[in-house]
């Protein structure tokens, strides 16, 4: 028997069934201890929509919920997901986390289906089954993952995941086959069943069809040139066309999806500075490290030249090579090619011209499965003379990502260590410093919270509200001394920073201390109208929803103060901004409180007619709330007319 055949045998069906179980218990058992781990970053912000429900599963209720969040189609199934751990907010994390990790096993399940369906178009059966265990346990070991399972919000990107590999596994698995038109549609069809499940988890699901036109031109590409003209183009043209309906979408909303107002970096510095990004991914993902992991990465520096940093330019190659020998060896070496065009089409959308951040671990969730899928093809079928060594060398990486995933996971689960650790190991990160002082806070130790965030703004750090949130503080414990060393700053912030929504959320925090008076010799209301001013004069906070949200925060200060006047002036500037139906129900409703029944109704009939339309439409119930409205503002005006007739 030659080597070869007894590496395909061994370790045989029974051994692979094992292995795979141990995988799936082992990946459980190291990833256990972080599932006691808090909420971190945007959980806050997206799951604080389950508050709207008050425990109620009604349809109305759910369907309010979901268009909470902002977008089209606004990501419903993640949403809905969430109300499988908790109905209402604020809760505790566990459950959340423990979905999460479920959800990581289920799709590291898939991986291997998958993998081992590519697998059989470029091995033989037995070899395919190792290449397709290998490429499930690099891919549910790997350290990186803990970014996503372990951030609750990411269960968007684990959905949007498994529903695009469900769609590509049954397209290869039935375009491999496709002898007749029917057998050529059905594969499309499943694609796309599995790209809209998909995007209505996350939008980076819309990337599965370009993702299988990379199939087509590198692994499947022998089996489509072996099938009739009609059959391939059902196939290409099933696939390419909706990329291209992509593009048009993308293109029609350009001013839009390339708006960097709110961004310290341009499109160009963005570009450059994702080169480094993307090399630094594949650096982690091929050589993973204990240090520098996480989720925060807002320390990242941005590129603002071709060489600065001197690093730039070394990645913009390195890219550039890559995507060129993909492009060149895509005949003689079809499992790199489609490596490299897997990871990089995996980022098109994330790690491109778009305004996002820069950095965040998360994005390999789907792209990395290329490169993990490539060297398990190469350890299944290594060159002859390297077989012993390739074979050591892969046992060993992957007993390493093991255990590198084993030593952090504690820290994900261990509030005290994360937040030390991520400050220290990201110095320069506002959000490390931030959930530092969120930690000390949590403790009952509010002082040394503020004293925290005022340390990191004087050492630099920006992109944060710390000056702010540390008067707020002040005002909290009626602490005056630390009150005069924040507020200059926090003037000097809204004067001079750029956008950071961690501010805009803690204006009203500021306006409720006032409205209370809580802090009478800390915070006045000619310091509330003083900050608001600034921020609407502030460059950075300039985009008009930005500038609809701190108008109608000080609308809400007026009204509390009997100002109807003042209050008018900003609900007015805040519709000339965005209108919406929410805004002029909250309108018609001021002035219903003031007695303006006919100015009310006005507002009430605008709120119908700017009523939401198409998805976000069909979910909404504004046309329902504003024809309520009118019926309950005559109403009011017949029972004041009673009053006065009596």
């Amino acid at each position: 028997m030659s080597e070869t055949r007894y590496i395909g045998r061994f370790p045989g069906k029974a051994g692979i069934g094992i292995a795979f179980a141990v995988l799936l218990l082992g990946c459980l058992l190291l990833s256990w201890p972080a599932l006691n781990g808090p909420f971190l970053f945007d959980d806050f912000p997206n799951l604080q929509h389950l508050a709207g429900l008050r425990g109620e599963l009604t349809w109305p209720a759910l369907a309010d919920y979901m268009r909470q969040y902002g977008g089209t189609p606004g990501r419903p199934l993640s949403m809905l997901s969430f109300v499988l751990n908790d109905a209402a907010w604020p809760s505790t994390p566990w459950a959340f986390k423990y979905t999460n990790l479920m959800l990581h096993l289920l799709i590291g399940t898939l991986v291997f289906g998958f993998a081992r369906t590519l697998a059989i178009l470029v091995l033989e059966e037995r070899l395919a089954h190792i290449a397709a265990l290998l490429t499930m346990a690099a891919w549910l070991l790997h350290p990186m993952q803990l970014s996503t399972s372990m951030l609750v919000v990411q269960r968007m990107t684990q959905l949007s995941m498994l529903f695009a590999i469900s769609g590509l596994w049954g397209y290869v698995a039935f375009a491999h086959r496709a002898r007749s038109t029917a057998t050529s549609i059905l594969p499309v069809v499943i694609l796309g069943l599995g790209t809209a499940l998909a995007v209505l988890s996350k939008e980076t699901g819309a990337l599965a069809p370009l993702l299988a036109v990379v199939i087509n031109m590198t692994l499947l590409r022998g089996h489509l040139q072996s099938i009739s003209a009609r059959h391939r183009s059902l196939l290409h043209w099933g696939t390419l066309a909706p990329v291209l309906v992509m593009v048009v979408v993308i293109a029609s909303k350009w001013d839009v999806a390339s708006n960097f107002s709110n961004r310290d970096f341009t499109m160009g510095e963005r570009l450059l500075s994702e080169a480094r990004a993307l090399m630094a991914y594949l650096s982690q993902i091929l050589i993973p490290s204990l240090r520098g992991g996480g989720i925060y990465h807002d320390d990242f520096v941005v590129s603002r030249g071709i060489l600065q940093p001197w690093v730039t330019l070394p990645a913009v190659l390195g890219v550039v090579a890559l995507l060129a020998s993909a492009v060149i060896l895509r005949r003689r070496h079809p499992v790199f090619a489609f490596a490299v065009g897997w990871f990089f089409c995996g980022h098109i959308l994330e790690s491109s011209v778009f305004p996002l951040e820069l950095y965040f671990e998360h994005r390999n969730y789907l792209p990395m499965f290329g490169p993990m899928f490539a060297m398990a093809f190469f350890v299944a079928k290594p060159p002859e003379k390297w077989r012993l060594g390739i074979t050591i060398l892969a046992g060993s990486w992957i007993i390493f990502v093991a255990f590198l995933t084993w030593v952090q996971a504690p820290i994900w689960g261990d509030v005290r260590k994360l937040t030390a650790i991520w400050a220290i190991e990201h110095p320069n990160s506002p959000r490390a410093a931030a959930q530092r002082a969120h930690y000390y806070a949590g403790r009952g130790q509010s002082e040394q919270a503020a004293r925290s965030l005022l340390d990191a703004y004087h050492r630099g750090v920006r992109g944060n509200s710390f000056p702010l949130q540390a008067l707020n503080i002040a005002c909290l414990l009626n602490n005056e001394a630390l009150a005069e060393e924040a507020r200059p700053a926090a003037i000097i912030e809204m004067e001079t920073s750029t956008y950071n929504r961690a501010l805009l959320e803690t204006m009203p925090k500021i306006r409720r201390a006032i409205q209370g008076n809580t802090c009478p010799l800390i915070l006045t209301d000619e310091d509330w109208t003083t900050f608001t001013v600034k921020l609407l004069e502030n460059p950075g906070y300039a985009e008009p929803g930005v500038q609809n949200y701190i108008h109608v925060e000080r609308a809400y200060f007026f009204r509390s103060q009997l100002d109807l006047d003042s209050t008018m002036r900003e609900f007015e500037s805040a519709w000339s901004l965005r209108k919406s139906p929410k805004l002029a129900h909250l309108i018609s409703a001021t002035l219903a409180s003031a007695g303006l029944y006919d100015e009310a109704e006005k507002w009430a009939d605008l709120a119908y007619d700017n009523r939401l339309t198409g998805y976000q439409g069909w979910l909404s119930d504004d046309d329902v709330v504003s024809l309520r409205l009118k019926e309950s503002l005559k109403q009011y005006r017949k029972t004041d007319s009673d009053s006065d007739s009596n």
